[in-house]
């Protein structure tokens, strides 16, 4: 039976919504959703409960399509198993929220005054963004507890570009794109959520940064994270995650129209074709890019390094060019380039153990880069980056939080990063730049202080004295053994409270 099905979000002025036919159900061998209040199949009027489940569900199983054509493999697990809760409408306050937490992906519900009502749910745009979580999360796991800027944000702004490519596997939109030269300018792809954002400014304040929607077709230009302001009017750079997230979605969208320009081919199937290749190019490098404060520059080389493997390199200038244009200078081959080096051997073919990887020799040169410090950790590894396997120890460092902020005396949190190791001249050498300790607690503290400052962290006690419907923080301080941690509960829009209520949230 039909549905009622709009392909882009409820405020974005194209396309109005279409009768479809809904998505089958997936095998239970795959990777599937389990739905929470389910209703009858029918085309239900946009304004009601049942079309608001059949529009959350058939965006998320979209999303998964997609998901499976640019990682050219079939889902058959999310990173905690074969199923994954969609909650088109989650149960408890009211707020301008949605998230993912590894077990579900969870959409809310603000009725205003006046008759407006804002339902996450309903834009496919915050569908495909979550789910985006949740397929980054299945193949980089260690992203989820990294405590760096540029990581975090690379998170945000993935789901972003899910968002932006599900919305392009829509014909009507692509036609539209073309026949109206949209492509490079503000249009209702690139721009995300507009209705959360509506929202927020309707219901909160107009002159809040999150009061317009985000922008892939932007200007944005890298600097070192912690040099931005924690808070900023709308849409301006701030060190956020979300709003960080717009440099590297701007990195992404610049490429998919500078692969799509440089085919020479403007029609609706050209670009249907660019969006693939710049999905496919996203997803390889997500997959391989090692662990690095500089995230977004790692991603950007891991896909340079796999269009010269898929494609010999024939969109190497529009990925550059792309991530140029942001101030994100991409050179693959610095990646892998010897930097310092070290005594020792050099790594083992195989590698069982970090000993495989580093002599100690090797380590006590190692250390005398990063600097010694005893609560700084090696375990061997190895990271793909193209054809080639390069050997790696990922370095796990404690920090403390006490200087950040008062509440977090005591606290701490883990920094990792990949180290990359080879051969020079016979001896172990350290690939590309590596971060020392202190840089390391740094860049931590301030990201952890962006966090405290947006309200993002909680004791997790008081989490679950919410029961954990509330989904306003992304963060909790945990004990783990007899250590304070701060750990990552979700990835959620940034929460504050709704102006006359005390218990209802709004998404930034």
């Amino acid at each position: 039976m039909p549905i009622n099905f709009i392909p882009n979000d409820p405020r974005a002025g194209h396309p109005p919504a279409a009768v479809i036919e809904a998505h089958a159900e997936r095998p239970g061998e795959l990777a599937r959703y389990v739905y929470l209040g389910s209703v009858p199949e029918d085309t239900y009027p946009t304004d009601s409960d049942g079309f608001l489940f059949w529009q959350c569900r058939e965006a998320a199983l979209r999303a998964i399509d997609l998901w499976e054509l640019i990682d050219g493999s079939t889902l058959t697990t999310w990173q905690n198993g074969k199923t994954l809760r969609l909650k088109h409408k989650t149960p408890g306050q009211p707020q301008l929220n949605a998230f993912y937490d590894r077990l579900s992906l969870s959409f809310f519900q603000v009725d205003a005054a006046g008759g407006d009502s804002y339902r996450s749910g309903a834009s496919t745009d915050v569908v495909a963004h979550e789910a985006g979580h949740a397929f980054l999360d299945a193949i980089r796991p260690d992203l989820w507890g990294a405590f760096q800027a540029e990581p975090g944000a690379f998170h945000e702004a993935f789901g972003d570009c899910i968002a932006i490519l599900v919305a392009l596997q829509d014909k009507a939109t692509r036609q539209v794109l073309v026949d109206q030269g949209l492509l490079r300018q503000k249009n209702f792809v690139e721009t995300t959520a507009e209705d959360l954002s509506h929202g927020i400014a309707v219901l909160v304040d107009a002159n809040h940064n999150a009061a317009v929607p985000r922008r892939a077709l932007n200007t944005h230009q890298w600097v070192m994270p912690a040099s931005l302001p924690v808070s900023g009017g709308p849409g301006v750079l701030i060190n956020e995650v979300h709003s960080l997230g717009m440099i590297f979605s701007g990195c992404f969208y610049d490429t998919l129209t500078n692969i799509y320009q440089s085919r020479g081919v403007e029609s609706e199937k050209g670009l249907l074709a660019a969006a693939r290749t710049a999905g496919e190019l996203l997803v390889a490098a997500a997959r391989t890019a090692p662990l690095k404060p500089r995230f977004f520059q790692a991603v950007g080389n891991a896909m340079l390094i796999a269009d010269g493997m898929r494609n010999a390199g024939v969109n190497a200038q529009a990925i550059r060019d792309g991530f140029e244009a942001h101030n994100v200078l991409l050179n693959a081959e610095q990646l892998t380039s010897p930097t310092v080096v070290l005594a020792g051997r050099p790594p083992s073919e195989t590698v069982q153990s970090v000993r495989d990887v580093l002599t100690q020799a090797s380590r006590r040169s190692l250390l005398e880069v990063t600097g010694d410090d005893t609560d700084q950790r090696f375990y061997g590894s190895r990271v793909q980056l193209g054809d080639q396997s390069v050997a790696a120890v990922r370095r796990r460092q404690k920090v403390s939080l006490a200087d950040v902020a008062s509440d977090l005396e005591g606290v701490y949190c883990y920094v990792e990063e990949d180290v990359l190791i080879g051969e020079q001249n016979g001896n172990a050498a350290l690939l590309g730049e590596v971060e020392t300790v202190r840089q390391s607690a740094v860049e931590a503290q301030s990201f952890v202080f962006s966090l405290h400052a947006a309200g993002q962290i909680s004791e997790e006690a008081h989490s679950r004295a919410d029961n954990d419907t509330i989904g306003a923080v992304s963060h909790v301080v945990s004990n783990v053994g007899e250590e304070r941690r701060l750990l990552r509960k979700r990835f959620n829009c940034r929460c504050h409270a709704l102006p006359g209520t005390a218990r209802a949230f709004l998404c930034t």
